[in-house]
Parts: C-alpha cells; structure tokens; sequence
C-alpha cells in the first residue's frame, strides 16, 4: 500500500527538473508537497501539490473527495509570490518540514536568494485525488463547476492548474 503522498513525491523525484521536493504536510501547510527546480531557459519552476486520498476504493466523481482538496489549492494562491513563499519555506524547513528530495544545504542557499533578490519563475498549483475518474468530471455539473471555479482562480494568479486523477 502506497499513500498519494508517497506516489506523487515519486513521481516528481523522477522528473529531471526538480532538484527539490519538500514535505509540508502539516498545520498551517503551504501545500503536501512542494518541488522546486528549473525551467530549460533557467527560470524558477514551483509546483505546489495537495494530495488527498478517497473516500472509496474505486474512482468516480464524489464532490466529497475533491471538496477540501480544491480549498486547499485555492487558498495556496497566496504562496505564489517567490519572496514570500522563500520566507515562509525557510520557516517551515526549519521547524519540522521535511526535505524528501536535494542537499539542505542547496535549499536554504536557494530560498534565501529567493527571499532577498525575487526570481521569475513559472508556478504550478496540483490537486491529486485518484478517487477522482476524470472521465466523469463533464458529466457532473457540481465537479465540473468547483474544478473550473478553482481553476480561473489560480489562472487569474498567473499559474498553471492540475487536477490528477484515474
């Protein structure tokens, strides 16, 4: 049995452009995981992923499953400011967040940069439910209707939304 936390973390470890990945998922988190790397033109590449596991064995289209999942990404629009996410971060690293993912060392040197000389960069917010059969989500106006609302949200923020799922 492999948690959505530990799959999505493997996940993002096999990607070549991530040269860290942090576990935040606690009180007051910035998001379950947080991976950091570059873009080839060597801009800033953020991705802030929610993980919640569902509530069933089986995918389908519960509002349940993708309600406090997509409040979680909504709500970490506010993150998406370099200094501020480096600020809070180096908080977060030093008082119990783990780095799953890169030399420490590496990290604070990076998000100290951050913090006192901001980098551009493309942000990413990501939403992983595997209780959610993305087949369905046109056919339930509810779903379709969070999803999108949650979506022109985080567009509007000038970042990219994932919603990952079977």
């Amino acid at each position: 049995f492999i948690t959505v936390k530990a799959y999505t973390a493997a996940r993002l470890m096999e990607d070549q452009g991530v040269d860290f990945i942090i576990d935040d998922d606690r009180a007051g988190e910035i998001a379950d995981l947080i991976a950091i790397g570059r873009e080839s033109s060597g801009g800033a590449r953020i991705g802030l992923h929610h993980c919640k596991y569902s509530s069933e064995d089986s995918p389908g289209s519960r509002v349940a499953d993708l309600y406090e999942v997509l409040g979680q990404a909504a709500r970490s629009v506010r993150w998406l400011d370099a200094r501020r996410l480096a600020q809070r971060l180096l908080d977060r690293v030093q008082s119990g967040s783990k780095i799953l993912y890169g030399r420490p060392d590496d990290l604070y040197q990076k998000l100290e940069e951050w913090r006192d000389n901001p980098v551009g960069g493309r942000f990413s917010i990501s939403v992983v439910q595997p209780g959610l059969r993305i087949s369905s989500v046109n056919r339930q106006i509810n779903l379709k209707s969070l999803i999108t609302d949650v979506h022109e949200w985080v567009s509007q923020h000038d970042a990219l939304f994932h919603v990952v799922g079977q």
